[in-house]
């Protein structure tokens, strides 16, 4: 359903006013006075749109359209219309009856006015608001009565021939069309009409809802204390587009290209996803948890603006970016450098390109670019499967020291002038130093972790002349543990496979590989982290008595780098 509000104001806004009578959802004048005020026109012509039709016997089938959808009263009321009526010769008797029957079809069927076919589809493709007329320079683009937009130049409309034009009325113009004006769904409504993408259409329109919008309604009596409302004025919400896909692909004033993964797309997709997204017993919400995330990510990376992705830009950069995509300085700030092109497809005309071979349809908004199994080209590594970078300097890395040992951590920067200066991310890092003779025990909280992934884990160390140049360079030694929980909600651990200590680099920042892990558990969403890394101190006193090694360490960052191929 398109987003009236969104397309064309608040006068769309009354006709999608359910109400009683033949109307029902079209009469403006029960709205309030005020829309009548408003929106009254001019005197232009002797006698309504309506009366002007009526004497004009070659629209006659179409009038008959609108008398069955109970236009009439509408369009010989006092609102400006203007109206584009298909000629008798290009809207046959036939075509007339094929049209009221749909519409009485659906309104028996419940459907709501503004959503029926014939009235959404047909007539109100036909019916623009206020006055548009014509002359030998006209080349406008006018929005319909249902938010759709058509190109009027002086001699034709949509591309039809204007038989007559610019056929005055008191409310408004009447042309006279040789044949019907095409209605091009949208992205969003075209998913609801092609059977191979059932299941994304499946999912996407679970989250439409009718939103009641209470200050734009026409309030009637208080009955037991709740306002009765005579006209309820609602529009289409659908939170998964607006919120997560950040694309609303039922707006007409917005371009996208939207990927759309076939039914065996999905359903290959999908499963695949779930493994990445099992909970314990215990997380509340579970169920919605593994049920909506894996879908979600299904569909992260496939809707892509047009406003940003120009031809211009995707022919210099090469590349597309979807709704998902981080400016390159949010990327750094979240993954850091080295894989942080995610959501971002090179090359996607290209064989292997995302777009290579997808069947391409044309909607009012934009294309549908479908996709099945063998052109499925979305690499989860891009999507899905994220390196998860946790700096040191996080508020909620760090979860805690064990004071016994190990100081409070210290946050530092690295001066411009060291040289280390942009070889640090984000030229941050936090030291962990002992409180006495002691090894440091530190607890880093990871979160956003997904199940049954194996992760290569790093810790980046930062050398001691990071912080002053003039300390003596030396390595630090340090084990790790990971905490995570398994299925039942219950916190295991399990030490690093190495047995020897690992050993950072004195002298450069060095991204120490602590070992691959796999964890049965997810905790995407989560406010609380499951997956807990401990890291201990293994320099030995000796060492710092001989001058070979410190108890002090340095921290840039923790990485969880998925360890699979895409597909896997």
């Amino acid at each position: 359903m398109i987003d009236m509000n969104k397309s064309i104001g608040k006068l769309l806004l009354c006709l999608a006013l359910p109400m009683g009578g033949a109307v029902a959802g079209l009469m403006l004048p029960s709205c309030s006075d005020k829309w009548d005020d408003h929106y009254a026109t001019l005197s232009i012509g002797e006698g309504s749109i309506w009366a002007t039709m009526s004497k004009n016997a070659d629209v006659s089938n179409f009038q008959a359209v609108l008398e069955a959808c109970g236009y009439a009263d509408l369009l010989d009321g006092s609102q400006a219309f203007t109206v584009f009526a298909p000629v008798n010769d290009n809207f046959t008797a036939t075509m007339r009856d094929s049209v009221i029957n749909l519409y009485k079809t659906e309104k028996a069927a419940g459907v709501k006015e503004t959503r029926n076919k014939a009235i959404k589809e047909f007539v109100m493709n036909h019916i623009a608001l206020y006055n548009h007329s014509v002359s030998s320079l006209t080349n406008d683009s006018i929005v319909m009565m249902n938010g759709k937009y058509a190109v009027l130049k002086n001699n034709s409309f949509d591309g039809m021939k204007l038989e007559a034009t610019n056929m005055m009325s008191s409310n408004g113009i009447l042309y006279k069309v040789a044949g019907q004006t095409t209605y091009l769904p949208n992205i969003y409504e075209y998913l609801g009409r092609d059977s191979d993408l059932d299941s994304v259409r499946s999912y996407i329109y679970s989250y439409s809802i009718d939103e009641f919008i209470a200050e734009q309604s026409v309030p009637g009596p208080i009955v037991d204390g709740q306002t009765q409302y005579l006209d309820s004025v609602t529009k289409l919400t659908n939170k998964l587009m607006s919120s997560w896909m950040d694309a609303e692909l039922d707006v007409e004033d917005s371009t996208y290209w939207f990927l759309a993964p076939t039914n065996e797309v999905w359903n290959k997709i999908v499963p695949q996803y779930e493994r990445y997204f099992q909970y314990d017993a215990k997380v509340a919400g579970r169920d919605s948890l593994m049920y909506n995330y894996p879908r979600i990510f299904a569909l992260s990376g496939t809707t892509f603006s047009r406003t940003v992705n120009t031809d211009k830009l995707i022919q210099d950069s090469a590349a597309v970016f979807s709704t998902w995509a981080s400016s390159f300085t949010s990327r750094v700030y979240s993954w850091g450098k080295g894989f942080n092109r995610y959501y971002i497809f090179d090359n996607p005309f290209d064989e292997g390109g995302i777009f290579e071979s997808t069947v391409d349809v044309q909607c009012s908004n934009g294309l549908v670019k479908k996709a099945d199994l063998v052109n499925w080209k979305v690499d989860s590594l891009r999507t899905v499967l994220r390196s998860n970078l946790r700096e040191g300097e996080y508020g909620g890395t760090i979860d805690s020291v064990y004071s016994i040992s190990t100081s409070d951590p210290v946050y530092y920067s690295v001066a411009s002038n060291n040289p280390f200066y942009n070889k640090v991310s984000k030229n941050m890092f936090v030291e962990i130093a002992p409180t006495s003779t002691s090894n440091i025990k530190v607890l880093f909280d990871i979160y956003n972790v997904l199940s049954n992934v194996p992760y290569d884990v790093y810790l980046v160390a930062v050398p001691l002349t990071a912080k002053d140049t003039l300390l003596t360079p030396l390595p630090t030694k340090f084990r790790a543990t990971f905490y995570y929980h398994d299925m039942t909600g219950k916190e295991v651990n399990v030490k690093q496979t190495s047995k020897d200590p690992f050993v950072t680099d004195a002298y450069n920042v060095d991204t120490v590989y602590v070992g691959t892990y796999t964890f049965p558990t997810c905790s995407m969403g989560l406010d609380d982290a499951q997956v807990k890394m401990l890291v201990q101190g293994n320099t030995s006193a000796t060492e710092v008595r001989n001058g070979t090694g410190t108890k002090t360490l340095l921290v840039d960052c923790i990485i969880f780098k998925p360890h699979v191929s895409d597909g896997e």
